[in-house]
C-alpha cells in the first residue's frame, strides 16, 4: 500500500512540475514578444520622411504608376509594414504612403529611401514588386522591377517622358529595360541591343520577338521574359 502511494506521489509530482514548467516557457515567450513589439518594433517606423505634395492636375495627368493608389507593403530590416496605401512617382522614382492615421487629413508621406529595401504593391488588375538598389556601379540608384531571372536578370525601370501637350506639362509612362549578366548591364532600347546580346542566335531570336506581332518598344514585361527565356534556351 504505501509502495503504491509512494508511485502515485512521484507521478503526480511530476506531471506538476511538467505544468510549471511549461508555464515558464510559455511566459518567458509572451515576454520576449511583448518586448520585441514594446522594443524593438513600431508599425510606424517606416514613416522616415518628407511631405508629399501633389505637383501636377490629376484630372489632366498623373505621373503616378497606375495613375492611383494601390495596396502594398513595405520590406526594411526584415520588417514587414503591411496594408499600406502606396502610391510610386515614376517621375521622381519616390515611394508615396498615406498613413492611415494621417487619411482624414488627406496627407501623403515621401519615403525616404534608406529606409525601404523593397516594397509590394497590388492595383485592381496588376501587381509590383520593386527592389531598392541604394549604393550600385552596375545601374543607377533607385527603385527597379526585377520580372525575370535567369543567366541574366531583367530590371525594368519605370519613368515618364515629360512633354508639353496644349500648354499643360504631360507625364507619359516610359520604360527602360536592362539586362544584367555578372558585372555587364545591356539597356535594351529596341530589338538590335537585344540582338547584339545573343548575337550568336540572332535569327531565331528575332523570328521570337516577330512571333508577337506588335512593335519591340510596345512589348510587356510578360512577353519580354519569354523571349529572354527563349535566347537563354538556345
Amino acid at each position: 500500500m504505501l509502495k503504491n502511494i509512494f508511485f502515485w506521489f512521484i507521478i503526480t509530482s511530476s506531471i506538476s512540475l511538467q505544468s510549471q514548467n511549461k508555464r515558464v516557457i510559455i511566459n518567458q515567450t509572451d515576454s520576449i514578444r511583448n518586448f520585441y513589439y514594446s522594443e524593438s518594433y513600431n508599425p510606424d517606423d517606416y514613416l522616415n520622411g518628407k511631405e508629399y505634395k501633389a505637383y501636377y492636375n490629376p484630372t489632366t495627368t498623373s505621373p503616378l504608376l497606375e495613375k492611383t493608389l494601390g495596396e502594398g507593403t513595405i520590406f526594411n530590416k526584415g520588417v514587414a509594414y503591411n496594408k499600406l496605401t502606396i502610391a510610386y512617382d515614376r517621375n521622381l522614382d519616390e515611394l508615396i504612403v498615406m498613413p492611415g492615421k494621417y487619411v482624414s487629413d488627406n496627407v501623403y508621406v515621401k519615403i525616404n529611401k534608406s529606409e525601404v529595401d523593397s516594397f509590394y504593391v497590388n492595383f485592381e488588375k496588376s501587381q509590383y514588386l520593386f527592389i531598392n538598389r541604394k549604393s550600385d556601379t552596375v545601374l543607377p540608384k533607385g527603385f527597379y522591377e526585377i520580372p525575370y531571372k535567369g543567366r541574366h536578370e531583367l530590371h525594368v525601370k519605370y519613368t515618364t517622358s515629360n512633354l508639353y501637350h496644349d500648354g499643360i506639362l504631360t507625364y507619359y509612362p516610359k520604360i527602360e529595360r536592362y539586362l544584367i549578366e555578372e558585372e555587364n548591364c545591356f539597356l535594351i532600347k529596341k530589338k538590335k541591343d537585344l540582338l547584339n546580346v545573343f548575337s550568336e542566335n540572332k535569327k531565331e531570336v528575332r523570328k521570337k520577338t516577330r512571333s508577337y506581332h506588335t512593335p519591340f518598344k510596345n512589348l510587356t514585361n510578360f512577353q519580354f521574359t519569354q523571349i529572354l527565356k527563349f535566347a537563354e534556351s538556345l
